[in-house]
């Protein structure tokens, strides 16, 4: 989704639809917003003929790292943090800590750490399990009796959640990684995705179908 970073993103994952739109242009900005696909590694580089697919509007003059800009139209989405195209929230857990959960819609399930599990709750090594990843098939693995999982305006209740630790993750962002928000969460939500000013907002409708894969 990092590629679409200069719009608006939502994700609507219960009725399969995603969509884009014109970020809200900034105060600084000099002109109507560029509509362009993001494909290098910085989104306030003047990439003009290397790689960017737009349409001849006028460019924003404004160059650099530049503030948040909430628009009064996005005054209820939440901040996050960015890594890369690594999205990171603040996530409380049974109303006691708030930690830094990486949002993944690849990861099967939400997922934690087991050192910052048993601060919450009582923690099982479970052999039952198999966890593979990319760097191959993680050892130990563990579940967690009951979490509670709280950011921005939702909240999950999930038992015998899944435990391993991935001390990879937290030293390539270079913060304390303390788990995944994985697709069993997201996938019954629409999702708006800011990556310009590091915003998302999150919607849960019951009514609404819900389609696993």
């Amino acid at each position: 989704m990092d590629v679409f970073s200069r719009f608006e993103i939502t994700l609507d994952y219960p009725m399969r639809k995603p969509q884009l739109r014109l970020l809200p242009p900034r105060p600084t900005d000099a002109g109507p917003a560029r509509p362009t696909l993001q494909t290098t590694g910085d989104d306030d580089e003047d990439v003009a003929g290397k790689g960017d697919v737009s349409t001849n509007s006028t460019k924003p003059t404004a160059k650099g790292p530049q503030d948040r800009y909430v628009a009064p139209e996005m005054k209820d989405w939440t901040p996050i943090y960015r890594v890369g195209h690594q999205l990171m929230i603040l996530t409380m857990l049974n109303n006691g800590p708030h930690k830094l959960f990486i949002l993944d819609t690849g990861a099967f399930s939400t997922t934690i750490s087991p050192e910052v599990a048993r601060e919450v709750t009582k923690v099982h090594s479970n052999d039952n399990i198999k966890v593979r990843g990319l760097s191959g098939q993680v050892s130990s693995v563990y579940t967690a009796e009951s979490i509670t999982f709280r950011f921005a305006n939702v909240s999950q209740n999930v038992r015998d959640v899944v435990a391993f630790d991935s001390p990879s993750i937290s030293k390539s962002t270079g913060l304390e990684i303390a788990g995944f928000i994985g697709y069993t969460a997201l996938a019954q939500m629409t999702i708006g995705i800011d990556y310009r000013d590091g915003l998302m907002k999150f919607s849960y409708d019951p009514n609404r179908g819900f389609h696993p894969q």
